[in-house]
């Protein structure tokens, strides 16, 4: 019986670990955390944690490091910054999935790890059905990049390409530790071969560049040791995964759209209007909001509102600013960013210093898992995919290994902080898994009341009662949502059909205006509705036509460039009720315009002509699109 616990102890972590990292990455509908499709798998995580940190209670590990000081202190700024967040309705699942990975760390990192390489395999093994996975649907769908496991099968457009090549850039370099079956070796080639050729295939050029820098990394590492046939194998590897590339584009072409690389390479296709300057404008976006709340931040997942008032074009938005430091500092505040800065300085300082103490093979073990590392990193400064829990639990997995293969100095203790931490984080897990049962499975609404995410439960439940013409219960579930997140134009938008209705005994005419311009104050540049609210009460005489000029020619100028993103279904625009709002739109004002003819000046009249000629292309493209289903 002894035998059978020492054995169930020593492999339980490895098990527990690997098979969740595998439903995780694999499964087809829980995906991407920040918006809650993920959330159940967090919520399982999060009780899983409880009983990897009983098992690994009294383990021999090296006390405390500076690492794990700064480490606390980053989640305890998100903590505080969640408590204080603009956005509290929605960044709990960041929340949990952060303070996640780092009860993990905090298990693991300052102890030998016996079954690292085991858990290793496994990442292997995902890498090669992943890959496999990813060259089946990308000659069976008509989405135009790779995307692997990464998609949600119950929502039309949810491919995400991106997040893919993040994957692979934290894989492939695992493929190079040395398996221990010499004939394994050819095998291990062709893996690499097709595993690089995937990562072209996302078509991300900022993973075509991490994966170049990771490739002279390697290049200077290995330099000394490479020899003449070894080099002619890594040209060979490349060319092999260059020609299957086009290989796999020439054949995929027979039945699918394949993206021009010579265009995508120089900005010259229609990704072009989407990811040239965006970027840049939600860097210096962020670095603005990030000084205005320099502290705690904007909140947990709060960028996509914070950064809605000062967008700069149509469209560009983003659940974050596509950079990992700049994401932290502006939604969690400046000294959380530092204190992640510092986790991340403080295990490379560890490891630079002990580094040359160990063996060969322990150098590039840590090389290899360090080299995954930083293309993880380097990738996330560019774009953002640790939203992603398989993503985040990689690359913390992979920092728990690196700093478990420099300790020393172990000594027995009895871990009691971790696994008061994980207990919490456990109780937290269990306290949602309840709710989150109610909601679904019980159809109890209500359950969501008391859930630390409810995300748009208090919104959703306003539409009803609006539905139901029950408007003060509307107003109270309004108001509730509004002291949780301030900055949602469609709340204010609601709230304004409110105090706007003739049917509301308390409607008000001066709430009427404010709430319809402060819907469109803060989404000015992503959703029609807005606009056609506010014009809407502009010709039912309940807001003063004061600005009505201005609104005007933002909006003929919105709807053109709108009729252009439907056509190359820029943000998968096609597949959103926006389309038939900016049709809805472009009707009213060509009506107002004949009734009200003072309101509109010539300019005006002959642009709304023309965008009802481009309604009706544009109306075209949306069925035609929308019938090429991706699954």
């Amino acid at each position: 019986m002894k035998n059978v616990l020492k054995i169930f102890k020593e492999n339980f972590s490895l098990w527990a670990l690997g098979i969740f990292f595998v439903v995780d990455l694999f499964n087809p509908v829980f995906k991407k955390y920040d918006y809650g499709a993920e959330y159940p798998i967090l919520l399982a995580f999060g009780v899983l944690l409880m009983a990897l940190a009983v098992v690994e209670f009294r383990k021999a590990r090296e006390q405390i490091s500076w690492e794990k000081i700064f480490l606390l202190l980053f989640g305890l700024l998100i903590i505080f910054s969640f408590s204080f967040s603009q956005t509290k309705n929605l960044g709990f699942s960041e929340v949990l999935a952060f303070l996640s990975v780092i009860v993990l760390y905090l298990i693991y990192a300052n102890q030998e790890l016996i079954w690292k390489e085991k858990f290793l395999r496994i990442v292997k093994m995902s890498t090669v059905l992943a890959v496999i996975m990813g060259f089946v649907i990308y000659f069976m769908m008509a989405e135009v990049r790779m995307f692997g496991p990464f998609f949600n099968i119950l929502r039309n457009g949810n491919v995400w390409p991106n997040a893919f090549a993040l994957f692979l850039l934290m894989t492939w370099p695992i493929l190079l530790l040395r398996s221990d079956y010499p004939k394994a070796n050819f095998w291990r080639t062709v893996i690499i071969i097709f595993t690089i050729a995937s990562l072209l295939l996302t078509f991300s050029r900022g993973a075509a560049l991490v994966f170049g820098g990771q490739a002279v990394l390697l290049l200077i590492y290995y330099f000394r040791r490479i020899n003449v046939k070894q080099f002619f194998v890594a040209g060979v590897v490349v060319v092999a995964a260059v020609g299957i590339f086009f290989a796999t584009n020439y054949l995929r072409s027979f039945e699918h759209k394949v993206i021009n690389v010579q265009e995508r390479v120089t900005f010259g296709n229609d990704d072009s209007v989407t990811s040239k300057q965006e970027r840049i404008d939600f860097w210096k976006a962020a670095i603005e909001l990030s000084l205005e709340k320099p502290l705690l931040g904007w909140g947990p997942f709060s960028f996509r509102y914070a950064y809605n008032p000062i967008q700069k074009t149509f469209l560009a938005n983003a659940d974050h600013p596509h950079n990992i430091f700049l994401k932290i500092a502006v939604e969690n505040g400046i000294p959380a960013m530092v204190c992640f800065l510092a986790f991340l300085l403080m295990i490379a300082v560890t490891v630079l210093r002990r580094f040359k103490n160990l063996d060969q093979k322990s150098k590039d073990f840590v090389f290899i898992l360090g080299l995954a590392v930083v293309g993880g990193i380097t990738h996330s400064m560019i774009d953002y995919n640790f939203n992603f829990f398989a993503n985040l639990l990689l690359i913390f997995i992979y920092l728990i290994f690196i700093r478990s293969t420099v300790v020393k100095e172990t000594e027995e203790c009895r871990n009691y902080s971790t696994v008061i931490f994980a207990l919490i984080v456990a109780l937290i897990s269990i306290w949602e898994v309840y709710f989150l049962f109610l909601s679904h499975f019980n159809n109890n609404q209500k359950a969501l009341d008391h859930s630390l995410y409810p995300r748009d439960h208090f919104l959703a439940v306003a539409k009803d009662k609006l539905v139901a013409k029950n408007f003060q219960d509307a107003q109270a579930n309004l108001d509730y949502f509004l002291t949780l997140n301030p900055l949602d134009a469609e709340a204010w938008y609601l709230k304004a059909q409110i105090d706007c209705g003739e049917e509301y005994i308390l409607n008000n005419a001066d709430d009427c205006a404010k709430d319809a311009l402060q819907a469109l104050k803060l989404n000015p540049m992503n959703d029609f509705k807005y606009y056609l609210e506010y014009f809407k009460q502009i010709f039912n005489g309940k807001v003063e036509v004061v600005d009505f000029s201005k609104y005007l020619k933002q909006t003929l100028k919105l709807l053109d460039t709108y009729a252009d993103y439907v056509e190359m279904n820029v943000h998968f625009t096609a597949y959103t009720i926006n389309v038939e709002t900016a049709a809805e739109l472009i009707d009213l004002l060509a009506e107002k315009s004949l009734s009200n003819p003072p309101l509109f000046d010539q300019n005006d009249l002959a642009k709304i002509n023309d965008l009802q000629t481009k309604k009706i292309k544009m109306l075209r493209k949306m069925e035609e699109l929308r019938a090429q289903k991706t699954f």
